[in-house]
């Protein structure tokens, strides 16, 4: 069935739950969205769903509202409220505005967030998490893998078709990386990409998503940006490492990145999919470093940024 939020207006104050049904722990699991995959536990008294950061379930969509749904867990039961919600909250379907939860129940708070309730053992819980770490997640630098990265790619993408949302690709390379590790081993060239990529994570927002694209290379999905603005992030990023002194290995060494920035902007700049945008990125970024390296180049205006202070 396909979901349709906007023709939904059912409203339903229970979900008939299956019979003879045990609670274990209760987890939300995210089927579809930014989030894909990722277990949110859930502990008595219960939490707030939402995209504010103090949420106890905080979901990078902006479709949803900042606090969307309290979820309660008292006396054996778990209890779903609307708090008010742009979109709505919806429970197999159905429009809900208080409901209790069950085993399975498929709960949607916008177009691209889908959440399971889940009932497990702590056992079967611990091992789900460690399989998400292990599909999601870089093992070096601790951010996203390039598999996740492409899904995910592909959700923003339709998200910007649906939407008329733009989407911006950033593409970063570390440079002379290979002399790193020549000189300082793998172990030094890991410590300065995970370094680098910390830098990222921390200029990113909540929304966009950071991941590692190559040996030497990591990834920014920007949401809802332009291809300007994926410049202006380039940028950000090219100073921030140029300011830095990384600690590798037994000495400090400088580092430069050189930025390739493409973006999918409906009617301006459009790309058939998840691979076409991955690949003008990748040929703006190859245009930063034969320019001289240290700096951003857009696929989309054949612009470069101004280099860097030597």
């Amino acid at each position: 069935m396909g979901w349709e939020i906007e023709d939904e207006r059912t409203v339903s104050d229970s979900v008939v739950p299956p019979p003879g049904e045990q609670r274990d722990d209760v987890s939300l699991l995210v089927l579809r969205g930014p989030d894909l995959g990722k277990r949110f536990p859930l502990m008595p008294p219960g939490g707030v769903i939402g995209r504010q950061l103090d949420c106890s379930i905080c979901l990078r969509d902006p479709n949803i509202s900042r606090r969307h749904a309290l979820v309660e867990l008292a006396d054996g039961r778990v209890m779903l409220s609307d708090l008010g919600s742009r979109n709505g909250v919806f429970v197999n379907g159905a429009r809900v505005s208080r409901a209790e939860l069950f085993d399975g129940n498929d709960l949607q708070l916008s177009s691209d967030s889908v959440l399971r309730v889940r009932f497990q053992d702590p056992g079967e819980a611990k091992l789900l998490d460690e399989l998400y770490g292990a599909v999601v997640t870089d093992g070096v630098t601790g951010v996203s893998n390039r598999r996740y990265l492409e899904h995910r790619l592909s959700q923003e993408l339709s998200h910007t078709r649906r939407h008329s949302d733009p989407c911006c690709v950033v593409l970063i390379d570390v440079d002379g990386f290979r002399r790193v590790v020549a000189a300082d081993g793998q172990s030094g060239g890991d410590g300065l990409l995970r370094a680098i990529a910390e830098i990222i994570r921390a200029s990113s927002r909540l929304e966009d998503e950071v991941a590692r694209f190559s040996a030497a290379q990591l990834a920014v999905i920007l949401r809802s940006a332009t291809a300007e603005q994926g410049m202006v992030f380039g940028e950000r990023i090219c100073q921030l490492v140029r300011e830095r002194v990384f600690d590798v290995g037994e000495v400090a060494i400088s580092a430069t990145v050189s930025i390739g920035v493409a973006s999918f902007e409906p009617g301006r700049f459009d790309v058939k999919g998840a691979d076409e945008l991955l690949d003008r990125a990748e040929t703006a970024l190859y245009r930063a470093k034969s320019s001289g390296k240290d700096r951003v180049a857009c696929s989309d205006s054949g612009n470069e940024a101004p280099d860097g202070p030597s």
